[in-house]
């Protein structure tokens, strides 16, 4: 039997479908002959389906890298009702769970393992991997490897370690939002053999985009939930937004919830779940919602707020009409929206030394030593903060993702919802893109070239901003740090800190959006 009969009969055997759609079968083909895959797909072009039918036609476990659990366990699921073995490593099992799934892994027992990037770093696995047969590795959301990509994740650049595991395993990276600069990025950090591209149309003939001016986009937003019928999603920037809207749904007579970054899991997997089974009609969300959500039947998604880009534009938009059956996107515009977006890519990338002050700033409200700090957690109180050291909490939120971004410092939204700042130690590796002085890390600040952050050596060490100050600018900080330190002193974080033996593993159960920080006070 040819590859080609063989890719269809298992498509139909597990899917029932007869006939492969779009680029899927050149992507199947390129990844089951070994070679290094890019696949670029529109959302609900089928990309789960690039990677699951050839890794069912060949011998050994397919490695799945996703950043969302719960799209872990969503298609995990998903596979099992197809009687496909499949199992996930996720912050959800114990130890012994653990070894469990990577020794039957071992023994062949798998055909599908569902990792996220910061478990890559995990001596275990990284021991157990190397007596693995592995018929390839899957990259999901493959855009977040590029610094240049809307989303950018420092926790994918582990990927590449992976290869050096298992060096004869070919990588299929996948994504729906690329820049022809972004996929060249990818296959680049990848190490890929050479470049191996295959591009789908991003038209979709069942989805219309459309764009309504009004006065009150709240009024207009009921106005259309009237005259469309069907599951809807709805788009805003900020949890309160979120929180307000749905609560205004609810009272006009629809059936409405919300999701952000600060619920907690149990209560995400609730609501996500009452969504998906249409229990209600209307989900209200952040950013933080969407990404590898199975449901086909989408009709409709709302933006009341104008996204931060148009990749994440169309990948929100996209969720809608995924059974290829017409559906709408819509973005509600009342004119403040409009000006509001013009100021924001100044709010988005502070200048350099605003960047600066806020990481030392961070440092003297914990009283630690700048580039101290290395895997010390505590809790952080960003109306305090702000109070102390007069910072905007939006732009605030903009200088602390940029510098988590870089792997200064880790902040993220605790199980409880409360803020945990992690002060990192500095490696030596990323000391090189600040040689050419403020020029230098004010690219890297303002998201342009040449300053790009390369994969890690091996070295260790420290670096800190306070060594790149000019004298004028270092006595004013330390006469800034001097008035706020008394009120810090008597205002700090109570009780003993939270200690993280290690801080990577605290993204491994978040929702996929590692940037989800200050979302209650402005940024969705």
């Amino acid at each position: 039997m040819s590859c080609q009969d063989r890719y269809t009969e298992i498509l139909n055997k597990y899917w029932g479908y007869t006939e492969l759609r779009g680029i899927q079968r050149e992507i199947i083909e390129s990844i089951g002959s070994g070679r290094d895959t890019l696949g670029l797909m529109p959302t609900g072009g089928g990309k789960s389906i690039t990677f699951q039918v050839p890794a069912l036609a060949m011998k050994g476990v397919c490695i799945v890298v996703t950043p969302l659990v719960a799209l872990m366990k969503d298609q995990v699921a998903n596979l099992r009702k197809r009687h496909i073995r499949a199992a996930a490593l996720h912050s959800g099992l114990s130890h012994e769970e653990l070894l469990t799934v990577l020794d039957n892994c071992v023994f062949g027992f798998y055909r599908f393992l569902y990792v996220s990037p910061e478990r890559l770093s995990s001596e275990l696995f990284a021991a157990k991997l190397k007596h693995m047969e592995v018929s390839f590795i899957t990259v999901d959301e493959a855009h977040c490897i590029s610094q240049w990509g809307h989303d950018f994740r420092p926790s994918y650049l582990q990927i590449a370690e992976l290869r050096k595991l298992v060096p004869a395993a070919p990588v299929l990276a996948l994504t729906a939002t690329a820049t022809p600069e972004v996929a060249k990025d990818i296959q680049r950090i990848l190490c890929f053999r050479q470049e191996n591209e295959f591009r789908m149309s991003f038209h979709r003939e069942n989805l219309a985009y459309q764009v309504l001016h009004a006065d009150y986009s709240i009024e207009s937003l009921r106005r259309v939930l009237q005259a469309e019928e069907g599951s809807c999603i709805i788009y805003r920037r900020s949890r309160q937004q979120c929180e307000d809207l749905a609560g205004k749904l609810n009272a006009w007579g629809f059936t409405a919830t919300f999701f952000h970054a600060g619920l907690s899991h149990p209560e995400k997997d609730k609501r996500q779940k009452q969504w998906v089974s249409d229990e209600v009609r209307i989900m209200v969300a952040t950013s933080a919602f969407g990404m590898g959500i199975d449901k086909a039947d989408v009709r409709l998604v709302v933006h009341l707020d104008i996204p931060d880009s148009i990749e994440e534009y169309f990948q929100e938009a996209g969720r809608a009409g995924r059974d290829g059956k017409p559906a709408r996107s819509i973005i509600i515009l009342d004119g403040r929206e409009l000006e509001y977006s013009k100021r924001r890519p100044a709010q988005r990338y502070p200048a350099e030394n605003y960047i600066r002050d806020a990481y030392e700033d961070v440092c003297c409200y914990f009283q630690v030593a700048v580039g101290d700090g290395y895997h010390m957690t505590r809790e952080f109180n960003v109306g305090q903060f702000c109070r102390f050291f007069h910072y905007h909490p939006f732009m605030l939120h903009s200088a602390l993702s940029i510098l988590d971004n870089a792997g200064y410092i880790a902040y993220r939204d605790a199980e409880d919802g409360q803020r945990v700042c992690n002060c990192q130690r500095k490696p030596f590796w990323y000391q090189h893109m600040l040689q050419g002085g403020n020029a230098g890390f004010g690219r890297i600040c303002q998201g342009k070239g040449p300053g790009r952050l390369q994969h890690p050596a091996a070295h260790g060490g420290a670096f800190s901003f306070g060594d790149m100050l000019p004298d004028r600018q270092r006595r004013q900080h330390q006469q800034r740090q001097a008035a706020a330190h008394g009120a810090a002193e008597n205002h700090a974080p109570a009780g003993p800190p939270r200690i993280a033996a290690r801080p990577e593993v605290q993204t491994d159960q978040g929702d996929g959006h590692g940037k989800e920080l200050l979302r209650n006070l402005h940024d969705g």
